[in-house]
Formats: structure tokens, sequence, C-alpha cells
């Protein structure tokens, strides 16, 4: 005979069942929280596993400096949307009337947003390198 299950999710091959209980003083907990916050790991778990087996971790600060960038970053991924419902539009458009006049038009706006996008892309992509120059800068000085 085979072993039958009921269902659900496979069984993991080698399953963490291995618990161990630390307490911390008062300070200790303190200086815990804030190293964990400090490292903007989603679960304090997996952060003290990595702490125990001598991972290290990186700290983000925001300071004002990457406000451009972020902005930036979020008017490209406006564009991608704007491209999506242009797109869409397009092909319904073209579906639906067969209209030949109105699907040159909308190809037409498809395109100027397309070489948008690209232009967005390309200014995208020099932030990105700005940022990593500056940032490898900052860390060699440290």
């Amino acid at each position: 005979m085979t072993d039958r299950r009921k269902g659900g999710r496979n069984p993991k091959l080698d399953p963490a069942v291995n618990r161990y209980c630390v307490r911390f003083t008062g300070e200790e907990n303190k200086r815990l929280l804030a190293m964990f916050k400090q490292s903007g790991m989603p679960y304090m778990a997996c952060f003290i596993k990595a702490q125990f087996f001598g991972q290290e971790f990186r700290t983000f600060t925001d300071n004002g400096s990457m406000k451009p960038y972020n902005d930036k970053l979020a008017s490209l991924n406006s564009q991608f949307r704007q491209f999506g419902n242009d797109y869409n539009l397009a092909l319904k458009e073209l579906k639906v009337r067969f209209s030949e006049s109105h699907a040159i038009q909308l190809l037409h706006r498809m395109e100027k947003s397309l070489m948008q996008m690209g232009e967005v892309m390309d200014k995208a992509r020099q932030l990105t390198e700005d940022v990593r120059n500056r940032q490898n800068k900052n860390d060699k000085r440290i």
C-alpha cells in the first residue's frame, strides 16, 4: 500500500523544529528592538537568526537627497500605466470599430507614449547610476 495524505502543503525536506528560549534584560531588549527596527527585516525571528550566525545587515536612512530619485521612479511607473491604458484602448477600438483612421490615431498616440517612456527610462537609469556612484563614494570614505 502507498501512503496517502489528505492534501495540503507538501512537507519541507528539512523542517525547522528546534526552538530555543532566550531572555533579555530591559536594556538588552531596547538594544535588540532598536537594531531590529534599523535593519528593516520583516520578522524578528529572521533578524535574530541572521545575527546569531553572523550575517551582516545594512541599514538605509532617508536623508532627503533620494527624493528626486524616488519621484522620477514614481513618474516612470505612471508612464508605464499610461502606456498600458493606451495600448488596451487601441486594441479594443481596433477590435470593435475597425476604423482605419481612428486606429492610426490611437497607434500614433501609443507610439508617442512609448517614446516618452523610453526617455523616462533613460533618465531613471542615469539617476540610478548617479545615486550608486554617490553611495560608492560615501562607502569608501567610511
